[in-house]
């Protein structure tokens, strides 16, 4: 006997009715009538035994251990890929077996930076194989040349196996596969995965995420040849910490110290800006928020935010006119960050606000100042995380007033500081 079911020629998923798309892999026009036996019971007896030799076979050579006797891997000992920024986000390195993805939108240099870490790696005397199921090796190559990248143990292999490149089912197995292989055979795995443009989220299932050692972000801005490195993930280091590199022809370069980087000179009689000390990882640097407040010739004013969170910078602006008498609400209100750098730091809430002051009034604000600190609902400053840190770096760079809860409590006290320069 026999029975009717609908399977999908893509990725197999079975339903027990026609589809138009597959739920499974999202093509369309892929699910097919087909028949499959109906087991009988003898039948299902004999399937027992298969069933027990693909699971005997699955399991070969796996036997309960002793957790004291098994040698745990010194994750110390760290293969350096020649970034100190990579390593930085990596804890120091790359790890013998570990599986690692690096995610970016398009055109954020993610095969541009692994192409630089081929170079690092192939330089100790290491033999590093790119493997590429998109771009040609001519492709590849090219690319290679233009950023110095033509190791002689660099080797290049291009192709593609069955199955819809980028689909949901591929793109799982070929990453289990290689995360079996970086494990069997202790050897380092980096692959390359896109971001979606809606959520911003790695395209694909999440099974992908969970099968890696470490899931890295390399943030991106149309605005900005600004690169930042983040670890969403990691089984071997901090996921704290942050590397930070520019985009240009010849590659990414890494920025050390990015002191210089987020703030930019102005002229004296500049106004609608101002410095804060943020903190990634363990780092700490200067940010510079700039900001226009205008007359808006439109019914509904214009309120944009460009590295500063958009809810962020319209909750500040509202207290600004509730609690400091700024009237903002009917007019155009731009807030960005210097570079396009993206922050979620709350403790540059007192730059965001100065520099709102700073262009309401016209004014420009207190010479050789930075701003620490978050404003609360009620308008009041709270002290900064890791503010003593903060503080240290403002003195080190030259910063001679530091604008802190220490120093005002409210925002109102923040107006009337700002306007001291007003004539």
């Amino acid at each position: 006997m026999a029975k009717t079911l609908y399977a999908c020629t893509n990725c197999k998923a079975t339903y027990p009715k026609w589809q138009g798309s597959c739920k499974a892999c999202g093509e369309w026009g892929t699910v097919e009538e087909s028949t499959v036996p109906i087991a009988t019971k003898s039948a299902a007896s004999t399937l027992k035994p298969a069933a027990a030799d693909r699971l005997s076979k699955a399991t070969t050579g796996a036997t309960p251990q002793r957790v004291k006797d098994i040698k745990a891997q010194n994750v110390k000992d760290r293969l350096s890929t020649g970034l100190k920024e990579f390593d930085r986000v990596l804890g120091g390195g790359i790890v013998a077996g570990g599986a690692m993805l690096l995610a970016g939108s398009p055109g954020s240099g993610k095969s541009t930076i692994l192409g630089a870490v081929a170079q690092g790696v192939a330089s100790q005397n290491k033999t590093v194989l790119y493997i590429s199921g998109e771009e040609n090796a001519t492709q590849i190559a090219q690319r290679s040349q233009r950023i110095g990248s033509m190791n002689e143990n660099i080797y290049i292999l291009s192709g593609s196996s069955e199955g819809r490149i980028g689909s949901p089912s591929q793109v799982t197995e070929v990453a289990n596969t290689f995360t079996q292989i970086a494990k069997q055979l202790n050897i380092p795995v980096l692959m390359i995965g896109h971001v979606t443009k809606e959520a911003n989220t790695i395209a694909g299932p999440k099974t992908v995420e969970h099968l890696v050692d470490v899931v890295l972000f390399l943030e991106a801005s149309i605005d900005s040849p600004l690169r930042m490195l983040r670890a969403n993930k990691s089984r071997y280091s901090s996921t704290e910490e942050i590397g930070i590199f520019e985009h240009t022809e010849t590659g990414l370069l890494e920025i050390s110290d990015p002191s210089g980087f987020f703030t930019n000179p102005h002229a004296e009689n500049i106004s609608g800006y101002a410095t804060s000390i943020t903190v990634e990882g363990m780092r700490a640097f200067p940010l510079e928020v700039q900001s226009l407040v205008t007359p808006s010739p439109l019914p509904n004013p214009r309120k944009l935010s460009t590295g500063v969170p958009h809810a962020r910078s319209l909750m500040i602006q509202a207290i600004l006119e509730k609690y400091a008498g700024l009237k903002i609400g009917d007019k155009d209100v731009y807030v960005s960050t210097a570079a396009g750098v993206t922050v979620s730091d709350s403790s540059v809430d007192l730059a965001v606000a100065a520099a709102l002051i700073s262009s309401y009034y016209d004014v420009p604000p207190l010479p050789k100042s930075a701003y620490i600190g978050e404003i609360s609902l009620t308008g009041e400053i709270r002290k900064a995380r890791y503010a003593d840190r903060r503080v240290k770096e403002a003195k080190r760079l030259g910063f001679t007033n530091v604008v802190d809860d220490t120093t005002i409590k409210t925002v109102g006290e923040l107006v009337a500081m700002v306007k001291k320069t007003l004539k």
